[in-house]
C-alpha cells in the first residue's frame, strides 16, 4: 500500500498527496473549516483493479478494490472538508466489469473511525458510514478519474474512503436461495433461505408483471 508523507492540514488549507515512489496523485484534501487537523497521513490501505463486498453480498453493490485511510492528528465532528480520490482508468474499468454498473453511478463512501477495508457484509451494522450522493466525477490528465465529495469529521482520528454505489442502509440479511414451485391443487409454493438476519420482523412478498410496478401477494 502507498503512503504519502505526513503533512500539516491547517484551517483553510488544501493539500495534494502523492505516492512518494511513483509520483502518482493519491488524493487531495481541502480543509474548508477553521479547524486545524494538524499533521495528517493518507495511505492506500487496499489496492486492486476489481471490486469487493462492502455492506452486502449483492455484486452490483460492491465497491472498488482500492481504498484510502486518512489519519489526522486532530479531528472534530463539526469540521468540514472536501476530499478528492484519484483512480486509474484500469481501476474504474475493473469495477465496472465486476459489478455491471456504470462509472456514472460511482459515489464516495466514507467510514467513520475505521478503514473501509474493515467493513464486511457480516459486520457492517457495527460501523457508521456515509454514501455521498453529491459526489462529482472529473477526468484527470489522460489516465484517470477524480471523485470528489464533502464531509464532516468524526471524534475519532481515523477515517476510511472508497468509491462504489452501495445502499446507504442495507437490510441486515443475506439471501442465500429463493425457490418457487407449483403444487397441483394448492398453488404456488415459495421458499427461501437467509443468513445474517438481524432485527427482521417479517417478510413481504411482491410481484410485478412489468418489472417496475409491484403489488403485495
Amino acid at each position: 500500500a502507498a503512503t504519502a508523507p505526513n503533512t500539516d492540514l491547517a484551517a483553510g488549507e488544501s493539500i495534494y498527496y502523492a505516492d512518494g515512489t511513483t509520483g502518482n496523485v493519491l488524493t487531495n484534501v481541502n480543509n474548508t473549516s477553521s479547524f486545524n487537523f494538524g499533521c495528517t497521513k493518507i495511505e492506500v490501505d487496499r489496492a486492486g483493479t476489481g471490486a469487493v463486498a462492502f455492506n452486502d453480498n449483492v455484486t452490483a453493490d460492491f465497491i472498488a478494490s482500492k481504498t484510502f485511510k486518512v489519519t489526522p492528528t486532530n479531528n472534530s465532528g463539526a469540521a468540514s472538508y472536501t476530499v478528492s480520490l484519484f483512480y486509474t482508468e484500469a481501476e474504474i474499468a475493473g469495477w465496472e466489469a465486476a459489478t455491471g454498473q456504470s462509472r456514472a453511478n460511482l459515489k464516495v463512501v466514507k467510514v467513520d473511525a475505521a478503514p473501509v477495508s474493515a467493513v464486511t457484509p457480516a459486520n457492517q451494522a457495527s460501523y457508521t458510514y456515509v454514501v455521498n450522493a453529491s459526489t462529482t466525477q472529473a477526468a484527470f490528465c489522460t489516465g484517470g478519474w477524480i471523485y470528489t465529495a464533502t464531509f464532516t469529521g468524526t471524534a475519532s482520528p481515523v477515517e476510511g474512503f472508497g468509491i462504489g454505489n452501495p445502499p446507504q442502509n442495507p437490510i441486515p440479511v443475506t439471501l442465500l436461495s429463493f425457490r418457487g414451485e407449483y403444487i397441483k391443487g394448492q398453488g404456488n409454493k415459495l421458499t427461501w433461505v437467509v443468513t445474517n438476519q438481524i432485527n427482521v420482523q417479517h417478510y413481504e412478498l411482491q410481484f410485478s408483471i412489468d418489472g417496475s410496478t409491484f403489488s403485495s401477494i
